[in-house]
């Protein structure tokens, strides 16, 4: 299976980051067992932060299991962002990930 990660060089706190790695981690996982390749993974940061991961599977739209509520309750109440999951058209599902871009 093919994952490309796209990121702008970007600096959190720790805190920040492990919250980021588990949610990164759960999602592209999640696209390798129920998406298909290529997987990618962008990064970009602003004034506010965006994670997106996007795989060529069947498209999933309103999915559950305790993999995606763990990244929903990290997102939501971890990073106080929003998380999306939906169907890209044309197949394939989309994970976004967006939230404040910490201060330093």
């Amino acid at each position: 299976m093919q994952v490309a990660v796209e990121a702008e060089p970007t600096a959190f706190d720790a805190a920040t980051a492990q919250k980021i790695g588990i949610v990164a981690n759960e999602l592209v996982t999640n696209a390798f067992q129920h998406g298909a390749s290529p997987i990618v993974m962008t990064l970009s940061a602003g004034s506010q932060t965006r994670l997106r991961v996007d795989d060529n599977g069947c498209g999933v739209d309103g999915a559950t299991g305790f993999g995606l509520e763990l990244v929903r309750r990290m997102v939501e109440q971890g990073l106080q962002g929003s998380f999306e999951l939906h169907a890209i058209p044309g197949g394939g599902t989309r994970a976004d990930v967006v939230f404040p871009t910490p201060s330093r």
